[in-house]
């Protein structure tokens, strides 16, 4: 958060108000967010299919498991498996 208001120029108060008003999220679970769409999205790219899904976790910017499993299912209302397994490949 710091850092991107910095490069931006205004105030992480200011940087966090906006993202809370335009998403209705904080920052960090709008960066969970766009982490999960990532991680859905290489489930479903051939060249990621020799990959856990942890190791795609990771590859998204995750660096906990169960911070991974947890949001994942929040956002989902799913385990990542069980989404992994409703794709056709």
């Amino acid at each position: 958060l710091n850092g991107l208001a910095s490069q931006l120029n205004i105030t992480s108060n200011k940087l966090s108000q906006v993202i809370n008003t335009k998403t209705e999220l904080n920052f960090y679970d709008l960066i969970n967010q766009f982490r999960i769409e990532k991680v859905k999205e290489l489930m479903q790219n051939d060249k990621f299919l020799h990959y856990t899904i942890l190791g795609l976790a990771f590859e998204a910017g995750f660096t906990s498991k169960a911070t991974f499993n947890r949001v994942f299912r929040k956002m989902e209302n799913c385990t990542p498996s069980e989404f992994r397994n409703t794709l056709k490949h």
